[in-house]
């Protein structure tokens, strides 16, 4: 009998000390969280989701609608101008980039039509030149956001 009383008086005490061992690690690990938490708030940091909505301004200006305007001008690029290979390989862990060669090489010649020349690379940036601008000028200041989501 007084081995059973000394064995639950153990399992009780282990138990307890469990329980607290439990209770002491997450308060710490609350305490660690909290405390980080506050300092981020002291250096400026906005936390909660109220402050997050509340840091969105309107869209001042019209960015977006320049850069969808002028994709829509520039329309799709003619067949085989948009797979210039970027880094021509000669030999093992060597590279030629595009740019440096004479004439550009292509990642997948086009069917059926002739592979564009550097100048012809180029009439086509120069005949882009305005559209190009346009959205080189909205890009510089794009607007923060587009406002909230709603879709």
């Amino acid at each position: 009998m007084r081995n059973r009383r000394v064995l639950l008086i153990l399992v009780s005490v282990l138990f307890a000390g469990a329980l607290l061992a439990i209770y002491l690690l997450r308060t710490k690990r609350q305490q660690t969280l909290g405390g980080y938490v506050e300092e981020l708030q002291a250096k400026g940091e906005r936390m909660t989701f109220q402050e997050l909505i509340a840091s969105l301004s309107p869209n001042t200006n019209n960015s977006l609608a320049v850069l969808t305007n002028v994709v829509l001008q520039l329309g799709v690029p003619p067949p085989g101008a948009s797979n210039i290979d970027l880094l021509h390989f000669v030999s093992p862990g060597r590279a030629q980039v595009a740019w440096s060669l004479r004439e550009p090489t292509w990642a997948v010649p086009s069917a059926g039509s002739p592979s564009a020349t550097w100048a012809q690379v180029g009439d086509r940036v120069t005949a882009m030149a305005s559209l190009l601008g346009q959205l080189h000028q909205a890009m510089k200041r794009p607007a923060p956001n587009a406002g909230v989501r709603t879709n």
